[in-house]
């Protein structure tokens, strides 16, 4: 007896279904096991500082990797580990400029304020606790060598450094170049000039911190956007076409690079 022409097509259907039964299973194993890639993680140190070059800023650091937003200017200065290529961009105009890391030198709009931070050593005088944030400091100050001549600035200048805050001296530089305060081996979270300069009347403090914290943020916060032009003169980032402010700060009246 002949089994019905659908019965056929159905056994027929049913071999074709086992038969590509493997396959199917293959394919969702596959790809059960590709899973989803998280952005990386970093934990980083947070501090809002005030520095004679930028004013206000929020400054996120770790040792591999740097940070610079002013609160009150429109742009960026990020780097990061293994290149160390320094980076400043504008979200507004959607450009950048960018540096080797040896050949950075700081923003062309704050080349008053690099007059004097040349790269002394610096010995400890002092320890304490820092006010604002608590952190543990050392207080630093110029070691003056025989033969050297030492701008007035530089023969009385203190900067408190906070230890605890772990930075590779690559990050440092490049955050002590933006920043413009004299780079040191440990983050810096003040620092004062104890008397004026020329005459003019001043509270003598070129950097100073009112918060720091430890958070987590994305790897991608240290990337340079894209989508974004490069440009050669790195004041169209800025938006800034001159230099201002504390200016009894500079000695010997140099406002070379």
């Amino acid at each position: 007896m002949k089994a019905p022409i659908s019965a056929k097509i159905a056994l027929t259907t049913l071999a074709a279904c086992l038969l590509t039964l493997p396959l199917q299973l293959v394919s969702v194993s596959w790809c059960a096991a590709a899973p989803i890639k998280a952005a990386a993680k970093m934990k980083v140190w947070n501090l809002r500082q005030r520095c004679q070059a930028s004013g206000s800023c929020i400054v996120r650091i770790c040792p591999t990797a740097v940070r610079i937003d002013p609160i009150d200017q429109d742009f960026s200065v990020i780097s990061r580990a293994p290149k160390w290529t320094v980076y400043a961009y504008s979200k507004s105009c959607r450009c950048y400029s960018s540096w080797p890391q040896k050949e950075y030198g700081g923003l062309r709009k704050d080349v008053l304020f690099g007059s004097w931070l040349q790269e002394r050593q610096w010995m400890t005088v002092g320890r304490g606790k820092h006010q604002a944030t608590g952190l543990p400091i050392e207080q630093m100050r110029i070691i003056r060598e025989r033969g050297v001549d030492y701008s007035e600035a530089e023969k009385v200048a203190i900067m408190s450094v906070a230890p605890s805050i772990p930075c590779s001296l690559d990050a440092i530089r490049i955050y002590a170049r933006t920043i413009k305060v004299p780079p040191s081996k440990n983050l810096p979270l003040e620092g004062h000039i104890p008397k004026s300069i020329f005459g003019l009347s001043s509270d003598g403090a070129y950097l100073s911190t009112t918060s720091a914290h430890e958070e987590t943020v994305d790897s991608s916060v240290f990337d340079l956007p894209t989508g974004f032009k490069q440009v050669a003169d790195d004041t169209k980032v800025t938006g800034d076409k001159g230099d201002n402010g504390f200016s009894e700060l500079i000695p010997d009246g140099s406002h070379q690079r």
